[in-house]
């Protein structure tokens, strides 16, 4: 099971539905900041992920789901640290 790291990045009007997407965001974020969120996913959980989302937002929320191909080359800066890929998926 091959999971790659995705960026997810939102921004939702309604604070119902920021909520909504805050909390399923959390279940799969190893790392990030506000409206920013680190995620490894397989390429089975990244479609659930956005079948859900989609099932959240509406037409005048925005998110970004962006595939990070090459995690050795992040630039890191403050008090950041490079994101760590797990061998296991933590559900919280």
């Amino acid at each position: 099971m091959s999971k790659k790291l995705y960026v997810c990045c939102y921004d939702i009007s309604c604070s119902k539905r920021r909520n909504k997407v805050f909390k399923t965001l959390k279940k799969h974020q190893i790392g990030g900041q506000y409206s920013a969120y680190e995620c490894y996913l397989t390429a089975e959980q990244k479609i659930q992920l956005e079948q859900h989302l989609l099932s959240v937002i509406d037409e005048n929320d925005t998110i970004k789901l962006q595939v990070i191909n090459n995690v050795e080359n992040i630039i890191c800066l403050g008090i950041a640290h490079m994101p760590v890929n797990t061998n296991y998926l933590y559900f919280g």
